[in-house]
């Protein structure tokens, strides 16, 4: 069966997106912007004894995305001290919550690489910042990360400087 492509075209930031007819987004021509990858990545060392989620340095991007964008990050990392706790790492788009916090170690005093993706829909397309969070559940056990990366996948242009940490 063909599907007639409506004559609307709706033009943002450009994104040209043509609708099937009874079908929302359906097939989505896009010009100046492609399906891509955009990374924030850094090496040094960075301990936090926090309870509450703050930010994770050098965790940062903005870009102009259209959802859904998958959102995955990778940190080589472990708890210090008691080493009795979980590390918990979570995304925010545009100072939101976007993802629920993730354990990505457990009791861990040696240091290992972890990595979760995430699926962020529901937001509209044009510029965004993401952000990393992280936490550790016990204060006398500090996480630890050292290498990491943040990587956003889908349809996004532009990546800007790192925001501030």
């Amino acid at each position: 069966m063909q599907r007639r492509l409506s004559p609307v075209a709706s033009v943002f930031a450009g994104v040209v997106a043509l609708a099937v007819s009874g079908q929302a987004a359906a097939q989505i021509v896009v010009q100046n912007l492609a399906y891509s990858f955009v990374d924030a990545r850094a090496s040094n060392l960075v301990t936090t004894s926090s309870t509450s989620y703050t930010a994770l340095p050098s965790m940062s991007v903005s870009v102009v995305a259209v959802p859904p964008t998958l959102v995955r990050f990778c940190g080589y990392g472990n708890l210090s001290g008691a080493g009795n706790g979980v590390v918990s790492v979570r995304p925010m788009l545009d100072g939101a919550v976007a993802g629920n916090g993730v354990q990505i170690f457990v009791n861990e005093l040696t240091r290992r690489t972890a990595c979760w993706t995430w699926t962020l829909d529901g937001f509209a397309p044009g510029n965004h910042t993401l952000r990393l969070e992280w936490r550790t559940s016990d204060a006398a056990s500090p996480a630890v990360i050292q290498d990491r990366n943040l990587t956003l996948e889908g349809i996004v242009a532009q990546q800007s400087a790192a925001a501030a940490d």
